[in-house]
């Protein structure tokens, strides 16, 4: 596929998201088996000294590009399988399989980043809370003030901002690198690009799910008071599932809409 940027209009932002219910209604125990089958593998792969901590740290953007080639192939009469997480490690011609692995190990270094200043800005506070848990006889009232700390709120903030970062510069850029054939810089640089120039359709898609989330967490606590917490959370387990499949089903509509059809 070579590379076609498109102009975007701002209401294609929410047909998106309308897209990627649609699509996921029409299978929605495949791309459900594909988001547990991942949840189980990366189990596994945390099994591995310091390998499993890295496939963890490269975990968001497969679990993306996955859920893309799904959806992909759905678009063409097949039926979303596990076997999306497999298709970049079996392509070989043209070989995209080392660029792709550059660009996971990138990733993975801006999340150790992230955490590592979260840690710095917390001024030990997280080594604090971490060790309130491990020790497993801790209160809820004698957490509180740990999670509550000044240093904690700072840390998260700074580490949740490199987080929220990364996501962006990395939003098409897996795909970029698999369909597009491009080097993990190259790739980085068109996704930003790609996002600048559909930026309010962008907008209007970030405020729909903001929205959305915002929606599931009333719905949660209205059915927890009414039903008790064990129910609600029974009730609301397939619907976070729901949500969460189609979040990433929305990014491939996107690129779709940014590239072309793959």
């Amino acid at each position: 596929m070579g590379l076609k940027l498109q102009e975007v209009p701002a209401g294609a932002g929410v047909r998106w998201i309308t897209q990627a219910f649609g699509e996921f209604r029409r299978y929605p125990l495949g791309y459900v088996s594909l988001f547990i089958g991942f949840l189980i593998a990366l189990v596994f792969t945390l099994l591995v000294p310091f390998i499993g901590g890295i496939v963890l740290l490269m975990s968001p953007p497969l679990l993306t590009l996955a859920f893309m080639l799904a959806a992909h192939a759905s678009q063409h009469g097949e039926r979303p399988s596990f076997d999306a997480i497999l298709v970049p490690w079996r392509k070989r011609l043209p070989d995209t399989r080392r660029r792709l692995l550059a660009l996971l190990f990138f990733y993975a270094s801006l999340m150790a980043a992230s955490a590592w200043v979260a840690e710095a800005f917390s001024g030990g506070g997280f080594d604090n809370l971490v060790e309130a848990y491990r020790k497993g006889e801790t209160s809820p009232e004698q957490l509180e003030p740990l999670m509550s700390a000044a240093g904690v709120t700072t840390g998260l903030a700074w580490g949740a901002a490199m987080i929220s970062l990364a996501s962006l510069l990395f939003w098409f850029a897996p795909a970029l690198v698999h369909w597009g054939h491009q080097g993990p810089a190259q790739s980085i640089f068109s996704s930003v690009l790609a996002l600048w120039r559909a930026r309010w359709a962008f907008l209007n898609y970030g405020l729909f799910w903001i929205s959305g989330f915002v929606a599931f967490t009333l719905l949660t606590n209205v059915l927890s008071a009414a039903l008790g917490s064990t129910l609600s959370a029974l009730l609301a387990v397939p619907l976070q599932l729901a949500m969460t499949c189609t979040f990433y089903l929305s990014v491939y509509f996107s690129f779709r809409d940014c590239f072309g059809e793959p």
